[in-house]
């Protein structure tokens, strides 16, 4: 492993064996006349691949035992989704709790605000949340407010799938709690937000809302046949669908096809007839 540039006594940039760059973490690694020939890989604690270089300057600012923080609770993410992280996620969320931490000492509110919509539109993340708060009580001896899980859940639904928008991320929120309230209003009923037929409906909604920033196809006949089959069995589906419809055009100025109509009519009524 060949070290290339010092960030710290404990932290450099290098290239492994094929020439890719690396971020790595390690006691003493940094402390040598740069650059030079690490031949004991035992030193090395961590290492991250695919860094985004605007992340890097975090490295001299940020409390090394910050990141030990942020790379226990990355992975433990790791082990509880089922997909991919974007690999800058330990840096975003260490500067997050480095933050939130300077805020906490100061006395300084850091309730978010969409603790509730986060607690019941991503669950999985939210447990992500509350064990990185056990996480960080163990290894700092600092507890965090129960809604500082939901900062942290964030960062991880961002991370999630590559995402790299945070405000993307809140947006996409906002957008399920929306529709879940028109879906209510629509049949007059309260869904049961902690049921297993919601967590499918959220999931499927996520879907939904990736496939509106996706490219739109031809739609198929056999789709159109479908649709206009779904609308004359569920009038009452369809009805509700024209009011999303409404908030979709008027309000996010979203176009969308055939098939997505189809797609959110699906589910609107698996989860009424569940």
């Amino acid at each position: 492993m060949r070290i290339t540039k010092k960030i710290n006594n404990n932290v450099a940039l290098g290239l492994d064996p094929k020439g890719k760059e690396v971020v790595i973490f390690g006691k003493g690694i940094g402390f040598h006349e740069i650059p030079y020939e690490l031949k004991d890989l035992s030193l090395i604690s961590k290492t991250f691949y695919d860094i985004d270089s605007s992340y890097l300057e975090l490295l001299s600012e940020i409390p090394e035992d910050i990141f030990n923080i942020s790379s226990k609770i990355v992975d433990y993410a790791k082990s509880k989704v089922g997909c991919e992280l974007n690999p800058s996620l330990a840096f975003m969320l260490a500067d997050h709790i480095n933050f939130a931490v300077i805020r906490l000492k100061k006395s300084i509110d850091i309730t978010n605000p969409l603790t509730n919509d986060i607690k019941y539109l991503y669950k999985a993340e939210m447990e992500i949340g509350y064990k990185a708060l056990d996480i960080i009580e163990e290894d700092l001896q600092i507890r965090f407010p129960r809604s500082e899980a939901a900062s942290i859940a964030l960062h991880i639904i961002n991370a999630e799938g590559m995402q790299n928008d945070m405000n993307n991320t809140i947006k996409v929120t906002k957008v399920l709690k929306e529709i879940t309230k028109i879906v209510e209003e629509c049949f007059d009923f309260k869904i049961d937000q902690d049921s297993i037929d919601y967590s499918r409906f959220v999931i499927h909604l996520k879907y939904f809302v990736q496939r509106m920033r996706e490219p739109k196809g031809k739609v198929s006949d056999s789709t159109k046949l479908l649709l206009k089959s779904l609308k004359a069995q569920c009038p009452d589906t369809y009805k509700c669908f024209k009011k999303i419809d409404c908030y979709f055009k008027n309000t996010l100025k979203w176009n969308y096809n055939e098939e997505d109509q189809l797609y959110l009519m699906v589910h609107i009524n698996r989860l009424l007839n569940n």
